[in-house]
């Protein structure tokens, strides 16, 4: 028996996180939460982790982290 799964087409506002990035994501969710742009220790952070970030995607389209 063949199941079909459903296909949900309405992205345009929301559409389900695949769970690799919640799981990535989960840390900064729950524990490391602070504003990068805050000086403090929950600041500096979440700012490393947006700075990898940036690093790690600019990499992927071979472009400077800072663009």
């Amino acid at each position: 028996m063949k199941t079909s799964l459903p296909i949900y087409l309405d992205t345009a506002s929301t559409t389900k996180v695949d769970q690799r990035v919640l799981e990535k994501m989960l840390p900064y969710f729950t524990e490391i939460y602070g504003n990068a742009s805050s000086n403090h220790s929950y600041g500096a952070k979440a700012k490393q982790a947006i700075d990898t970030a940036r690093e790690f995607v600019a990499d992927i389209i071979n472009a400077n982290s800072k663009e």
